[in-house]
């Protein structure tokens, strides 16, 4: 029979799964340039030319949602 710190961690799972699923999903170039200023070639496995131009889109998109 679970007793409640079962229930705690079923309940935990859940959340974790929950956002999980619920993320947006990663940001992809499609053109190999830089989403955000669109000057600059992407770094690797990024949409982004630098750390300082993802910061500055999701600065933007906080912002502006």
């Amino acid at each position: 029979m679970p007793d409640i710190a079962d229930d705690a961690n079923d309940l935990t799972d859940l959340q974790i799964n929950t956002a999980l699923a619920n993320r947006e999903p990663p940001a992809k170039s499609l053109t190999g340039f830089c989403i955000w200023c669109r000057e600059e070639p992407v770094t690797e496995n990024s949409a982004y030319c630098s750390k300082e131009c993802g910061d500055d889109h999701a600065q933007y998109k906080r912002k502006n949602s």
